[in-house]
């Protein structure tokens, strides 16, 4: 990411946990969720590097509603996580 201009925002090491279903024969895998912000052409590249590398199971790349990203939080939601 930070080789092709981007920036990585947050990371949040959910660690080892009970895969929802069996993948290629594991039942447990670590879970990392991670924001970052870069242009168009960084999240088809980082997709190939997690389809060629064996230790990643499964990934999944989304783009954050413009509303949400721009709306600050109340003071209800201030100490929870915001996915």
């Amino acid at each position: 990411i930070t080789n092709n201009g981007g920036k990585i925002v947050d990371v949040d090491r959910w660690g080892m946990r009970k895969l929802a279903y069996e993948i290629k024969k594991m039942q447990k895998g670590f879970y990392v969720f991670f924001r970052y912000e870069a242009d168009g052409s960084v999240p088809q590249k980082l997709e190939k590097a997690f389809q060629v590398n064996e230790s990643v199971l499964r990934f999944l790349t989304t783009v954050p509603d413009q509303t949400e990203e721009n709306q600050k939080p109340s003071e209800e939601t201030s100490g929870a996580p915001s996915f």
